[in-house]
């Protein structure tokens, strides 16, 4: 018998073993089941739902449910990035036993207060430097010193047969078999816990990697046939963000994946939103990262029947608004346009109302920085075949284009105007019933009463859309007469407030 597939026997036991330790803790997770518009049976694995909101207590248990008498009474040691930390302060909590956990001091608040919660006086939490790399370099440090045990994140047999118990509920539930499952690797501990007995009880099943563009260690691996470490590993999806994949659950994964893939941040944070839509399910982006892998192949599971893991939703509340701003950049039906047009009074109204219909804009950005040409920013949604009619109409009515989606630029939505151009200009909040359409009516009601030279707007999910928009004027008497009009609200005008003065000149003063 191969070492690989010794460890594979090894590993299939610890699972079986794990069961009588693990739900002396907790239940087993839901197992959803949804239809996708796009044909495929989606079932969701909620590891979002366990006691620490993520699978890892599971394995953090199982490993410190087995240190003898006098290992327990050494105390354990471990670092993390968070999610780990939490289950080690929760085991450790549970089973009496003394932890000092190293985090990043980068790790989430979120998961730094829930690592003091679930631990209480059994757990002393120690960030330092930036990374899991720096945290588990002064763990181990400190390991030699105290004669602590450490406990890793992943990569040891206690750890990964308590991860496989996910697999254990799958494949009791009764709803298999499956065509394929999805599988994100940080450290490997989830995916090879979770794969080996899924190919146990399902030998059919198809099983994909899926790790994120910038912390992709296992795909580094696979390249040099053996584990290498990364030099920089990319932070957004923190759960997974692991410099180098384990030695224990490298081979595994090497013999039992089926396919293998990378995804996004942008595409991460689409599949939060989706998963948010269709299951009102709000997972971390590590979290996320299985469904986003299948968005990217929907085509070729159609009809069949496909397992994600929600293995975790430990997110801070401040970046979701990150995520809700990125996960437009991970959806292909969105696209972002930079547009010329001249700068004449109702030239924005022929462009929008000839080329693009009732499509549904989500995002405008224009600033007047030269007194002929105007260069537009719309991001629409559409398909293909309706982004290629969109090409040749404005190709059609003379209207220059380029595909910008992404650019750095407009992703922080960097917005330049010059105000030496400007007469007599008035900026204003403006908001709008927001339906489709709704940008090109309040620019054709605006057309024969103003110019624009400044437009800032972005689809936020409310019903009312809000604006800030700069008017101009060639004269005074233009300028009051607009307010005049502006106070008599016409649909789909439902709020008009000019800014204050001090406001205003810190516009013109850039």
């Amino acid at each position: 018998m191969s070492a690989p597939t010794c460890l594979a026997e090894t590993l299939k036991l610890e699972i079986i073993r794990a069961r009588q330790r693990i739900y002396r803790v907790a239940a087993p997770t839901p197992l959803e089941a949804y239809d996708l518009p796009e044909g495929v049976q989606l079932f969701l694995k909620r590891e979002d739902l366990s006691p620490i909101h993520s699978y890892k207590w599971r394995g953090a248990y199982n490993c410190l449910a087995q240190l003898s008498p006098g290992d327990a009474a050494l105390g354990v040691i471990t670092a993390s990035a968070g999610n780990h930390a939490q289950g080690i302060a929760l085991s450790a909590r549970l089973l009496g036993i003394s932890a000092r956990i190293y985090m990043p001091q980068t790790t989430p608040w979120t998961k730094q207060d829930a690592v003091r919660r679930h631990g209480g006086e059994a757990v002393e939490v120690v960030l330092i430097g930036n990374s899991f790399g720096d945290a588990v370099a002064a763990a181990m440090e400190d390991r030699d010193a105290s004669g602590r045990i450490f406990i890793s994140a992943y990569d040891h047999p206690h750890v990964i047969g308590g991860q496989g118990t996910i697999a254990d509920e799958i494949a009791i539930s009764g709803q298999g078999p499956f065509d394929a499952a999805f599988l994100q690797i940080g450290g490997g501990g989830l995916a090879a816990g979770i794969g080996l007995w899924l190919k146990e009880h399902f030998p059919d099943i198809r099983l994909i990697g899926v790790e994120g563009e910038g912390q992709a260690s296992f795909d580094l691996a696979r390249r040099h046939h053996a584990p290498r470490t990364l030099e920089r590993v990319d932070i957004f999806c923190d759960g997974t963000a692991v410099p180098r994949v384990g030695d224990f659950t490298f081979p595994i994964l090497r013999d039992i994946l089926d396919d293998y893939l990378q995804v996004s941040n942008d595409e991460v944070c689409t599949a939060i939103q989706e998963l948010w839509n269709r299951a009102r399910c709000l997972p971390e982006p590590s979290g996320a990262m299985g469904f986003a892998g299948l968005r990217r192949q929907l085509d070729r599971w159609r009809g069949k029947r496909v397992l994600v893991i929600i293995c975790g939703s430990n997110i801070d509340f401040q970046k979701l608004a990150l995520i809700a701003g990125r996960a437009p950049f991970g959806d292909p039906t969105r696209r972002a346009w930079r547009i010329r047009l001249g700068e004449q009074q109702g030239e924005l109204d022929r462009l929008l109302g000839s080329c693009f219909g009732q499509l549904n804009v989500v995002d405008f950005q224009y600033g007047q920085i030269h007194p002929q040409v105007a260069h537009h920013i719309i991001t629409f949604e559409a398909t293909e075949a309706e982004a290629q009619i969109v090409g040749r109409e404005l190709t059609a009515h003379g209207f220059p284009y380029e595909d910008v989606s992404g650019r750095t630029d407009v992703r922080f939505r960097v917005i330049r105007f010059d105000p030496r151009l400007l007469q007599y200009p008035i900026f204003a909040r403006v908001e709008l019933n927001e339906k489709p359409g709704t940008i090109r009516e309040f620019v054709a009601l605006m057309a024969p009463y103003a110019r624009l030279c400044y437009f800032n707007y972005q689809f936020t999910g409310e019903r009312v859309a809000r604006a800030l928009v700069g008017f101009d004027f060639a004269d005074p008497a233009q300028r009051e007469g607009f307010r005049e009009q502006a106070r008599a609200l016409r649909e789909p005008i439902t709020g008009f407030e000019e800014l204050g003065e001090d406001t205003a000149r810190r516009l013109l003063d850039s």
